[in-house]
């Protein structure tokens, strides 16, 4: 037995068991998720024994083995002794331990046993996830890792559709303590939608504190985290898209106010996933994986990526300007097979790497599952295999044990069956195929500058006349250059729309985000987009804000503001596409570079 939960995080075994993966296995019932303390574990040996000598030397060899493996030892305790098990060794010891040859034999089998090399050959083999990769494709992940929690949702936009969104609603919360808030009410059809889905856990009439952030949780209250799966938020945004869901297929007329050029493009919206062989429980095809993509196409008919989300730095066309924009609606090219290119597109140029992504995450695991389903199953066959055959020996000798014969192949039965239920199962998750992309949205999106034209205004909007193509690409190189010089490695990322246009390496191989803003010497203002304001604001100090003011065609010397949105920018209205922001006072705050 263990000694457990007097002391929640202290255990005492004063009763070892003979197969050491149990160890583990209770253990495992104090050290888990939601403990904070630091857990230990006591072993009480009889010392005095013969079979007591023996497991304090495993004992000891494991301690050894577990600071040099980093605990690793712990994954595979029931496969160390796959020669001989350790019952054997202890009956062994019982009998013979006497025995001075028998006693050096038992220690050398012990010490084999959890030799450093054997233990991290066994963890290899037994480890389900490829965490023993090259250094090359270590560092590529890391880079992946932090490129995807600079672009990630929650939680700033996710707080601020939730803020938005839960308004609309009717619902009422008050800010409190920085970051946590107070709902004081929510809808009654809010409550009812979730009742009606029966998504879980109920969804409640008030809340103490909320969240978007698990930082933000605290403890005295601690607060709840709104974040998806939680019943209030998907309650939320059901409600939402039930009410403005039919938007996405009648379309919408968007402004891009950062875009200096003067044709209108369209943004077209279309999901795919990845499938494999196993079936849901309505019958269709199990889904592995799905992505939203967004595709701008334009009069001449070539489409591009548009990115993750290009829609965050766009606003609706006030009414005004959609009656401006009559003549736009009525062209040609409107009229043609937009929707039949776009998922053209994404079939030829996005589903692809999608499958190929996914089909590379899941080959190496499914290889390894395999291997052991295969290695356990079939040890368990074999034991009962042997077992069937020793009963049936002993029935021939004319010992009644058939009703255990019986059992025991019945046992055998259920195994075979088992290990080949589950094989089918892991050829099938290998079966993977891409379903076609579906189109399920689009808008037009017009240039703030052609806007203007078409309202008959002799201005171009403020700022646009600074963000031409030919500044913004001399203050790209000026910074491209500025990085080469400082003994960094840039790269030009402006191209797939991230939220930043260079990435830079340190010669640590540190990765830095910069975002780009040449101006015209004497211009007040910048402008950044929801995009470049979420996305600075996941990445923290590791993105920065260059600021290049250009000067009858040439640079002048970058300006770099570190960790911007925190600094200079605050949470925001859902609504923002852009903020402004005065140049003397961003360029007052920088420096000559990044603060590294």
């Amino acid at each position: 037995m263990a000694l457990l939960r007097i002391i929640p995080h202290l255990m005492v075994n004063y009763d070892l068991p003979w197969n050491p993966n149990r160890l583990e296995q209770r253990f495992g019932r104090i050290h888990r998720i939601g403990q904070t303390e630091v857990c230990h574990l006591f072993n009480l040996v009889a010392g005095e024994t013969r079979e007591g000598q023996v497991y304090e030397r495993l004992l000891e060899k494991l301690e050894e083995a577990r600071q040099a493996l980093k605990g690793k030892v712990y994954d595979v305790l029931g496969e160390l002794f796959e020669q001989r098990s350790l019952n054997e060794l202890l009956f062994e010891a019982v009998r013979y331990g006497d025995d001075p040859a028998v006693r050096r034999r038992l220690e050398t089998v012990v010490d084999g046993a959890v030799d450093h090399a054997h233990i991290e050959a066994l963890s290899r083999r037994a480890r389900l996830s490829s965490e023993s990769l090259p250094a090359a494709d270590v560092e590529k992940l890391r880079l992946d890792m932090e490129r995807a929690a600079a672009e990630r949702l929650q939680p700033h936009y996710i707080g601020q559709f939730f803020h938005e969104a839960f308004r609309r609603l009717g619902g009422v919360m008050e800010a409190r303590e920085s970051g946590r808030y107070e709902i004081l009410r929510v809808p009654a059809r809010v409550r009812a939608h979730d009742r009606c889905t029966g998504s879980g856990d109920p969804v409640l009439e008030r809340y103490e504190r909320v969240c978007f952030d698990k930082a933000s949780r605290g403890t005295r209250p601690q607060a709840t985290l709104i974040a998806p799966g939680h019943p209030l938020l998907d309650a939320v945004l059901d409600l939402t898209l039930l009410h403005y869901g039919l938007t996405l297929q009648q379309g919408a007329i968007l402004v891009d106010e950062t875009d200096p050029g003067a044709r209108p493009r369209l943004l077209v919206m279309a999901e795919h996933e990845v499938t494999d062989g196993r079936t849901a429980p309505d019958g269709a095809a199990r889904s592995v994986s799905q992505r939203l993509e967004f595709v701008f196409m334009d009069a001449r008919g070539e489409a591009i990526d548009a990115g993750a989300a290009p829609y965050l730095d766009l606003r609706g066309a006030h009414d005004d300007e959609a009656a401006a924009l009559a003549p736009v609606l009525e062209a040609d090219w409107l009229a043609g097979d937009l929707a039949d290119r776009a998922r053209d597109f994404v079939a030829a140029h996005l589903v692809g790497p999608h499958l190929d992504q996914v089909k590379a995450q899941r080959s190496g695991h499914l290889d390894k599952v395999e291997r052991e389903v295969r290695a356990r199953l079939s040890t368990e066959i074999r034991f009962w295999d042997n077992r069937v055959a020793k009963h049936q020996a002993a029935i021939r000798a004319g010992r009644d044990e058939t009703l255990p014969w019986r059992k025991a192949r019945e046992r055998v039965d259920h195994l075979t069956a088992r290990l080949e239920q589950r094989l089918a199962e892991i050829k099938q998750q290998r079966a993977l195929s891409a379903r076609p992309p579906r189109v399920c949205g689009g808008a037009l999106v017009i240039p703030a500058r052609l806007l203007a034209r078409l309202e008959d205004e002799d201005r171009v909007p403020a700022g646009m006349a600074e963000d031409t193509a030919i500044s913004e690409q001399i203050g790209m190189e000026a910074v491209m250059a500025a990085e080469r010089a400082a003994g960094r490695r840039p790269v030009d990322v402006s191209h797939l729309n991230r939220g930043w246009d260079i990435e830079s390496f340190t010669a640590e191989n540190r990765m830095l985000m910069l975002e780009v803003k040449a101006r015209v010497v004497g211009g007040h203002e910048i402008f950044v987009t929801k995009n470049e304001m979420l996305q600075a604001r996941n990445a923290g100090a590791q993105y920065h804000l260059v600021i290049v003011p250009v000067e009858d065609g040439f640079a002048q010397a970058p300006v770099y503001i570190t960790d911007p949105a925190h600094r200079f920018w605050d949470r925001g209205d859902f609504k923002d596409t852009k903020r402004a922001f005065r140049v003397r006072d961003l360029i007052a705050e920088g420096g000559p570079g990044p603060c590294l």
